[in-house]
């Protein structure tokens, strides 16, 4: 019996691969979706002496995630606190692809008698380092800048990472750039704060990049104002109070906004000059009162404004 858990699919889907490949597919049972708790048990039970054994896989099962028991329900936790020690035929295993479960007396079980997997994710310091011994095993060479483009280039999902390294190396076993560029399709990142990001970076290739990218995505020239809008006002409030000597802690209370956004804010105020953060709200307004007011071409003159605030430094002395 085991339980396996954590936010990383890739981990979880190759650990259950292993562990299938021990069995024969009629042999292997995947309880997801709808299924009665006593179809563990039903499954457990059916088996003669003379076949062979069998996996249960179960997904998501409820009794973890409860925290109140009904009668039927504390009935089961029992029958499964009384098989963890016992040698069973067959296999039994939960899966819960979640980073955290609540304390319960199910997981406290199966932590004491070391029948836990959990699959964390790799930082994103190691993903580079950690992709370039998978390639290297698979007997491919990649450059570290060509990865480092490569994982900027897709969504933030190990599965979809490898999947799209084990397309590439089908193709040539030397990965670059052009190889990238030319079989790597485009996908939708999904980062709703990757924009807001980079203009806190004041750095105008990440925010042009990520300008293009939410256009990909659908997002219209009027929401992206509204973002930039609010980190730039939110900053020149931010501004304000700390002249008067108040601390974090202090200004999140009087704004009512999380302490963590206020520490964005106090990023920009490192980037950009008071006079900076003000021209760019001044023209902001301006932007958001044409985009209402006019059939002007709302795409064209926001890009006009990333450029002058954001690329042309010299316009903003």
């Amino acid at each position: 019996m085991l339980l396996i858990y954590g936010e990383e699919n890739y981990f979880i889907d190759k650990k259950i691969e292993q562990i299938k490949s021990k069995y024969k597919d009629e042999n292997i049972v995947v309880l997801s979706n709808k299924y009665e708790l006593n179809d563990i048990f039903n499954n457990l039970e059916t088996n003669s002496l003379f076949s062979d054994p069998k996996l249960i896989i179960v997904e998501n099962f409820p009794l973890f995630l409860l925290k109140n028991l009904n009668n039927e329900e504390i009935l089961v936790e029992n029958q499964i606190l009384n098989l963890i020690n016992n040698e069973q035929i067959n296999e039994l295993i939960f899966i819960f692809k979640k980073d955290k479960l609540p304390q319960s007396k199910l997981l406290e079980a199966f932590i004491e008698n070391k029948k836990v997997i959990v699959c964390n994710k790799i930082s994103k310091k190691d993903l580079p380092k950690e992709l370039t011994k998978y390639i290297k095993t698979k007997g491919g060479t990649i450059l570290l800048t060509d990865l480092l483009y490569l994982i900027e280039k897709l969504p933030d999902n190990l599965t979809l990472i490898i999947q799209e390294i084990n397309k590439l190396m089908l193709e040539t076993k030397i990965i670059t750039k052009d190889v990238i560029d030319k079989s790597v399709g485009q996908y939708i990142l999904d980062d709703p704060y990757s924009f807001s990001n980079s203009i806190e970076s004041k750095d105008f290739s990440k925010i042009w990049k990520n300008y293009q990218q939410k256009k990909y995505e659908g997002n219209d020239s009027n929401y992206l104002v509204s973002q930039i809008s609010n980190i730039f006002i939110l900053a020149h409030r931010v501004l304000h109070l700390e002249k008067l000597q108040w601390d974090t802690q202090k200004i999140s209370d009087f704004l009512k906004v999380h302490e963590f956004r206020i520490k964005k804010a106090k990023w920009i105020l490192n980037k950009y000059t008071e006079k900076e953060i003000k021209n760019i709200i001044i023209e902001l307004e301006k932007l958001d009162g044409i985009f209402k007011s006019s059939q002007a071409d709302a795409q064209i003159i926001f890009e006009n404004f990333l450029i002058k605030y954001f690329a042309n430094k010299e316009l903003n002395d």
